[in-house]
């Protein structure tokens, strides 16, 4: 947005923040339930390289890789029954920086990279929104959480890339989000390409077990390098939508819900 909607303070300082914890997760029965629920986790992402070639490619049950955006409304207004729930209560409890009344809930999803798999360059979105109408709009808050298995000394599961600096995008703002149309508008790609940084000046988070990542994912241009011979990246995304925006696949039911 080229205004933040948001007038708290506490939001603002979050969204101009790069927050990183390691060793975040300190209850060994959650750690111990991640490592053995065996739908946390797809089992692989496929055999392309660069992931997320289309905003909701793993979506739909009849994909041949079913990884879906998921959505809890939050542990204030239902349980939190499910493991992957109760990683989201146990971030994002003591991390959030306005009162939960205030909030939607939490969009979020789990991936298991394969050696040279990557993410291309990226703001995290409402893909479903974008799909339908070429709008851009964007989480308050995201995370990204690096699973507990540990990481051999052989492996190098890539890094996470953040180029410095919160872009400007005028709310609601539409792009182009088909060849097909009109050239007049840019994609999203295009707008990514033009706004991204020199490696130089990318500030490069290395991957590590249990390490927690807080961002304005939403605002914050990042990506990954690919994952290196041997390695396999473990990994949660969650973000956190307000009530001033949600996402369209709330207020529809689009996103699988657990």
């Amino acid at each position: 947005m080229s205004e933040s909607i948001y007038l708290d303070k506490k939001i603002i300082k979050a969204q101009n923040s790069i927050v990183i914890i390691d060793d975040y997760i300190k209850d060994q029965q959650l750690l111990l339930d991640i490592e053995n629920d065996e739908s946390f986790f797809p089992k692989d992402m496929g055999s392309e390289k660069k992931q997320l070639k289309t905003g909701n490619i793993y979506h739909s049950e009849n994909a041949d890789i079913f990884s879906p955006w998921m959505f809890w409304d939050g542990w204030w207004n239902s349980p939190a029954d499910t493991v992957k729930k109760r990683l989201i209560q146990a971030i994002w409890e003591d991390n959030l920086p306005c009162d939960t009344s205030e909030l939607c809930g939490f969009e979020y999803w789990t991936r298991k990279y394969s050696p040279g798999q990557y993410l291309p360059l990226h703001l995290d979105e409402d893909t479903f929104l974008y799909e339908d109408e070429g709008k851009f709009r964007c989480p308050m808050l995201g995370a990204v959480y690096y699973a507990h298995m540990p990481v051999r000394d052989d492996q190098k599961p890539g890094y996470l890339e953040m180029h410095p600096g919160r872009l400007s995008i005028d709310r609601d703002r539409v792009f182009r989000n088909k060849p097909s149309e009109d050239k007049d508008f840019e994609s999203l790609k295009d707008f990514y390409l033009k706004n991204q940084q020199p490696k130089h000046k990318r500030d490069i988070i290395t991957y590590r077990p249990n390490r927690l990542i807080l961002f304005d994912a939403g605002m914050l241009l990042h990506g990954t390098t690919p994952s290196g011979e041997n390695s396999e990246r473990y990994i949660v995304g969650i973000n956190v939508w307000h009530k001033l925006e949600p996402p369209t696949g709330y207020e529809d039911k689009t996103f699988y819900f657990e």
